[in-house]
């Protein structure tokens, strides 16, 4: 019996060992499986979970490093390569990783740095030499123009229909520099009418609105600044100024922060903004939000929830709001709602389709409840019969946008 009782417990712990090298073994294939099927959000969950059991694993930590990178994840891929470097006591396939990281990132005179470090050791190494002839040729300036066409309705008493045309021309200089202009022109194809008492047909000038903004981008997080001008075709309206400063940070997740203001005639309007984009979940995102303006002795305050979901080549939105809004001014876009009214909920929805890097196109539409009190005071345009009156109506925007990557 004492014999048999010592002979038992090896076996057991031989049978554990077995099973936890089938679990390890298991959970690998999985994530191979997962990640040649482009599924790389469920791939990096499984692995990730892996490596919370087994910290002191290189080669887990590397494969998990790599799986970050084929996925763009580049700040994790960063940290995750420098643990893998630090676990190895820096082996060379750690620094290839952390050459395409920099490469992904734009920084280019880091990227060139590691690949030749990587070529000091190996020669030959064919994935090396490939990344180091993409960092020599990685352009200086990087151009991301877009058109944009949108519908605007104004529905309700007064009713109104439009059509703008947005030129957008973002770009990076030095990996670093962001630089980006934009014009809108918005003309109208119906004349703003209603059918109250009083009621005559109005003419609706055209407004001409342009953006400019500079700014710096790190890898965890950008600053820019912002100024546009908003004037109409007949300068029958007071122009409107704006100027701002965004910003984002991405410790976990990407925070975005707006900070801007708005200068009328008769008002200047500030509007302060702050969002979460969260890490992804399986493709999936969340981003709530909650901006606040300031209107001499009123402040107005909106909540907003997003959500995302990004697949390889596609990407699609939805997102709804409830609050006080009057006149907002959204820098990350940018436009400017100038219409007298306050908006006291909306919703918005679109799609983005990628079929290579170089070109993109989506689709967005956009419905504001916009709630108006309408004197002879008030913007004429809006207002034919000169009366006071209440209004209730939506503003819906439909929004065809294409863009390069030059």
């Amino acid at each position: 019996m004492l014999f048999a009782a010592f002979s038992i417990a090896p076996n057991a712990a031989f049978a554990d060992a077995h099973a936890v090298r089938d679990v390890y073994a298991e959970a690998l294939g999985q994530a191979e499986k997962l990640a040649d099927e482009g599924e790389y959000g469920a791939a990096l969950e499984v692995l990730e979970r892996l490596a919370e059991d087994y910290p002191q694993d290189f080669r887990l930590t590397l494969r998990l490093a790599w799986l970050q990178l084929e996925s763009q994840d580049y700040d994790n891929a960063e940290s995750t390569f420098d643990r893998a470097r630090e676990l190895s006591g820096g082996n060379n396939e750690t620094h290839l990783g952390l050459a395409w990281v920099a490469l992904g990132q734009r920084r280019r005179d880091l990227a060139i740095t590691n690949f030749d470090r990587v070529l000091s050791v190996d020669p030959t190494n064919q994935s090396a030499q490939q990344g180091r002839r993409l960092a020599l040729t990685q352009r200086t300036l990087t151009l991301s123009p877009s058109v944009a066409a949108t519908l605007h309705n104004i529905n309700g008493q007064p009713s109104w229909w439009g059509m703008g045309f947005t030129l957008d021309l973002p770009a990076v200089v030095w990996q670093r520099l962001l630089l980006s202009a934009s014009y809108r022109y918005i003309s109208p194809l119906s004349t703003l009418t209603g059918s109250g008492r009083g009621q005559r047909a109005a003419v609706v000038p055209s407004q001409n609105e342009i953006y400019a903004a500079v700014g710096l981008t790190y890898p965890m997080g950008d600053l820019e600044g912002h100024y546009g001008y908003l004037l109409d075709s007949t300068a029958s309206l007071d122009p409107v100024y704006v100027a701002g400063i965004t910003g984002r940070y991405s410790p976990w997740g990407d925070i975005f922060g707006e900070t801007s203001v708005s200068v009328y005639s008769d008002q200047s309007v500030w509007r302060f903004a702050l969002s979460w984009l969260s890490p992804p979940l399986g493709g999936f995102h969340l981003q709530p939000g909650v901006a606040a303006q300031q209107m001499g002795d009123r402040t107005l305050v909106v909540g907003s929830l997003a959500a995302l979901y990004a697949g390889e080549w596609w990407k699609a939105w939805l997102g709804a709001k409830w609050g006080d809004e009057e006149r907002p001014t959204y820098l990350f876009q940018p436009s400017v709602y100038n219409i007298d009214g306050r908006i006291t909920y909306g919703g918005w929805a679109g799609f983005e389709l990628s079929p290579s890097d170089s070109l993109r196109f989506g689709l967005q539409a956009e419905v504001h409840n916009l709630s108006r009190t309408l004197s002879g005071s008030s913007h004429p345009q809006f207002n034919p019969s000169g009366e006071q009156s209440s209004s209730n109506s939506f503003l819906s925007l439909l929004s065809l946008v294409v863009a390069l990557n030059l």
